[in-house]
């Protein structure tokens, strides 16, 4: 396995301490969550009474990271997951849990579900990862329990899977034309469409859950 060379943190928000509803934040590689996705999303579900736990970490800063072989990064990975699960049941029993990903973030998600850490958790995958297996398995597996979001410019877009995951009980929301961070090249507009109508669905299925 490659050597650890990295560390994250996990934050908990000041707002709705104490709540009976806690939300895991999982970036991608090297999309922080200060960015658009994540700042929108976490504002969401504040206004739905969660606190946020949100994971702190930049993999794109690591030495040689992107060398990895695709085994040593899958064994960091699984191992991060490891972790932030174990800090996880550290914190106080809450009656709702819902773990956001994005991209690299989804791999966490679905090694947190094979380690059984999160299965009676609502989740969220956004622009999920389709080169690892475990990704797409899981939300098949846990359907009922899923949103899924991406866009049709994006890489990892399968029409037949996300048919798939919708016709398994998946919540799927599919914006056309919109690449792995929800951009549209040439279109910001669209791009911020596409940001509204993921956080709007995203709302819809929150408000099913309840």
């Amino acid at each position: 396995m490659a050597e650890k060379k990295h560390q994250f943190s996990i934050n908990l928000s000041e707002e709705n301490a104490g709540a009976s509803r806690i939300a895991l934040l999982l970036p991608g590689v090297g999309y922080r969550l200060e960015n658009p996705i994540f700042y929108f999303v976490r504002q969401l579900l504040i206004d739905h009474s969660f606190q946020i736990a949100a994971v702190d970490y930049a993999y794109d800063k690591v030495e040689g990271f992107r060398d990895f072989s695709f085994e040593e990064i899958m064994d960091i990975l699984s191992d991060d997951a490891t972790s932030i699960g174990e800090a996880l049941n550290q914190l106080p029993d809450h009656n709702t849990k819902l773990v956001v990903g994005k991209s690299l973030g989804t791999v966490l998600m679905a090694n947190l579900l094979d380690q059984g850490f999160i299965n009676n958790a609502q989740l969220a995958w956004l622009t999920p990862s389709s080169k690892v297996a475990q990704v797409p398995n899981n939300i098949q597996k846990h359907a009922a329990s899923s949103f899924a979001c991406i866009g049709t410019a994006d890489k990892g877009y399968d029409k037949n899977a996300y048919s798939g995951f919708e016709q398994a009980g998946a919540k799927v929301t599919i914006l056309d034309d919109l690449a792995h961070v929800l951009e549209c090249e040439d279109d910001v507009p669209k791009s911020i469409l596409g940001h509204h109508k993921m956080i709007s669905d995203l709302q819809i299925w929150l408000k099913a859950k309840s």
